[in-house]
Formats: C-alpha cells, structure tokens, sequence
C-alpha cells in the first residue's frame, strides 16, 4: 500500500513542480518541497518500510520518526539544492566534497539518513578500523 502512495505522491508532486516552474518560483521552494514530501512519507511508514511491521509502538515513536525523517529529508534536499547550483552556474571541478555531498543527499532523500546517522552513533569501533 505504501508503494501505491510513493507513486501517487510523486506524480502529485511532478505536477506541483510543473506548475510552480511556469509560474517562475526559485528553485528552492521545489527542493524544500521535495525534502519535506520525502520526509513526511518516510516518517508516516517508517516501521512498513524500513522494520517490516506496520504498528509503532506509541505516539512518541511515530512523532520521533517524523520529525527526524523531515529534518534528514530537507538537510538532503538542501544538500542537493548546493550542488545544484554549483553545478550549474559555474564550470567548475567536480571535488570530493560534492561526491560526499551528493552522497549525503541521496542518503536524506531516500530515507536512509537517519540510519546512517545512528550507525555512525553506535559503532564506535568503526572510526578505530578506519584511521588505524
């Protein structure tokens, strides 16, 4: 069911786009947009989508994995907004910096931000192994 949601909401969301283009609204607004639509989807099935059952566990649960989803959905989409300005109105390199940027969009825009975040938070031993 969800599936059928993603679908449905991004097709409204192209139409949005589209419609927000012609009308000559800043890029921004679309990327905001984007990142809250994403954020808002993740956090609203985030226990179908990432735990496999369909129940959170109280309120507290499911307004802590929307409000995280939001934040890491927008803190992606603004990610991408830089490197799409970047980008596009200068010629220059493509650095390392816009890799690690780009990978932190795509991470906050398909919902796997927040993951990466707690792995980063609960494996010490990560950082040891690799500046060892």
């Amino acid at each position: 069911m969800s599936r059928l949601i993603l679908l449905f909401i991004i097709a409204i969301y192209l139409l949005i786009c589209t419609i927000l283009v012609k009308l000559y609204v800043p890029h921004i607004v679309l990327f905001i947009l984007l990142g809250l639509i994403v954020g808002l989807y993740y956090g609203w099935f985030n226990n179908d989508i990432f735990h496999q059952s369909r129940k959170f566990n109280n309120e507290f649960e499911k307004a802590h994995a929307l409000w995280i989803h939001i934040v890491c959905g927008l803190a992606g989409s603004i990610s991408l907004f830089i490197l799409f300005n970047k980008l596009v109105f200068s010629s220059s390199e493509f650095s390392l910096g816009d890799f690690a940027l780009l990978i932190f969009g795509i991470l906050g825009i398909v919902g796997l931000l927040p993951r990466t975040f707690w792995l980063l938070a609960n494996n010490s031993n990560l950082f040891e192994k690799l500046f060892k």
